[in-house]
């Protein structure tokens, strides 16, 4: 049974109604009710629908698309090489080293000993116009080292030279000029190795002595570039040079590279501490190839070039992974030839090619960028 103050609410919600009818349909006037109507409900909740999502647009790369364009020769001084080093520092791209041996030999069986080896510094500020900042540095020609920058100087590891053969020793510079050797390292001497920085150390993989008629399959680590530390004798995947790594999705990838008596390998193995080896394939859909280039883009990992172990032919293909296990073929090879022992760079957000040998012994002097497209695409998104 309704009490009397209930029911007079409830009369007075009538009187309200009726009156604010009134209104409306006589004066035409606007009338807020102290209480939701059906209209705002289901407008209110059209709004908290579209609140809780919406739509933006970003740029994806598209990388099958990718382009080279040749940079125009006239802006290249430095003569031909491979087993060069580049190396970005303080927003330059620098270049050294390396050699040619046109013309020590029949053409496809040159005399290394006869070649021309370099250790003239070369600078670009934009991967495209380059001057000679050295013509000998304080190294000597060499051929094959490594060179890093870490924690904020460069430092160059193993490599030959005819001069002085194989050394050990480290050299550093604080300019990418000026260079000053400042210790020996522990690890074997050798060629062919390659070094990254993981973890915050250097890491040096691999590499080849011919004196020694040896290829190593160990890995180095070091914290300042001049105290090594051997944390694997033997690795699982064989012994190589000519081989590439990469820092990827927190791990070390290694593909690629030959042995000493010239059997190319296309395996590829990963490692997330440097010390415990993964093997990912044994033989990649790139196949077996040697100094060819590994390099991480647009969040994507890069293979480029090389020599094909089977043919001795250069290649000039472009693969890419996002996850470091299924490869894809761009659509269009570059029209660069097919080469190996070239560098290519990451620099100002462009892939920079740099020199290196074709199948027909030309040690080449060419500069190469490659073009990503991005495509724009609509995502949705929660709000939350």
């Amino acid at each position: 049974m309704k009490s009397q103050a209930g029911f007079m609410v409830e009369v007075l919600t009538i009187v309200l109604a009726i009156s604010a009818f009134v209104l409306v349909a006589i004066f035409g006037l606007p009338v807020n009710f102290p209480w939701p109507t059906k209209s705002q409900t289901a407008m209110a909740s059209k709004s908290l629908a579209v609140a809780t999502s919406s739509t933006k647009i970003i740029e994806v790369a598209n990388p099958a698309g990718t382009v080279w364009k040749r940079v125009d020769p006239s802006l290249i001084k430095f003569p031909g090489r491979d087993s060069h080093a580049t190396y970005e520092f303080n927003g330059q791209l620098f270049l050294t080293g390396g050699l040619d041996a046109t013309g020590t030999g029949p053409q496809n069986n040159p005399v290394y000993e006869k070649a021309k080896y370099y250790n003239d510094i070369w600078v670009s500020d934009d991967g495209a116009n380059w001057r000679l900042v050295k013509a000998q540095a304080d190294f000597p020609p060499i051929r094959s080292m490594s060179v890093v920058n870490f924690k904020g100087a460069l430092y160059m590891f193993g490599g030959w030279s005819p001069e002085v053969g194989y050394k050990n020793g480290v050299w550093q510079s604080i300019d990418g000029i000026n260079w000053i050797r400042i210790a020996n390292a522990s690890f074997d001497e050798r060629e062919g190795q390659k070094v990254i920085i993981f973890k915050d150390k250097l890491w040096l993989i691999g590499g080849v002595n011919y004196f020694s008629r040896k290829t190593f399959n160990d890995a180095w680590s070091s914290s300042d570039g001049v105290a090594w530390r051997k944390e694997v004798a033997n690795a699982p995947w064989h012994s190589r040079w000519d081989h590439d790594i990469a820092v990827f999705n927190d791990k070390i990838w290694l593909v690629g590279g030959m042995n000493f008596n010239g059997v190319g390998y296309g395996d590829e193995w990963s490692s997330a501490d440097g010390k415990v080896w993964t093997k990912v394939t044994d033989l990649a859909p790139w196949k077996k190839r040697q100094g060819q280039a590994l390099i991480v883009y647009k969040d994507l990992m890069w293979l480029i070039g090389g020599i094909d172990a089977k043919t001795s032919e250069g290649v000039g293909d472009t693969w890419f992974t996002r996850n470091g296990v299924d490869w894809q073929k761009t659509d269009i090879d570059g029209d660069w030839s097919g080469r190996e022992d070239h560098e290519v760079n990451v620099f100002k957000d462009k892939v920079i090619i740099t020199g290196g040998m074709n199948s027909n012994f030309e040690w080449l002097n060419d500069v190469w960028v490659a073009t990503v497209p991005v495509e724009k695409v609509e995502v949705k998104e929660e709000i939350k």
